[in-house]
């Protein structure tokens, strides 16, 4: 499980022109609890492997108002890594 924290100006697929993100890797129980304690007004992107407890985790946070993105992500593999998210940061105007 990775948890990583930052602000962005854009990210692909989310429309914010400035937004807090929280990426977690990991939807289990661990994963789910460090996206309740610091995704609390943040977009948080949900990846895991499991796509039963990814969709799980995003739909009872969905349900207590959370703001949820999920992509299946297998961390063993490169590809599967690279693919998502695509991040293009932007910088200030």
């Amino acid at each position: 499980m990775l948890a990583i924290r930052f602000s962005i100006q854009i990210l692909r697929g989310i429309s914010a022109v400035t937004s807090d993100v929280l990426v977690v890797i990991g939807a289990g129980a661990i994963g789910q609890a460090i996206a309740r304690r610091t995704g609390v007004g943040k977009q948080i992107l949900l990846a895991d492997i499991n796509t039963d407890s990814l969709a799980a985790t995003a739909d009872l946070m969905e349900t207590s108002g959370y703001n949820v993105r999920t992509q299946p992500v297998d961390v063993a593999s490169r590809e599967s890594c690279a693919s998502w998210p695509q991040w293009r940061p932007i910088s200030a105007q």
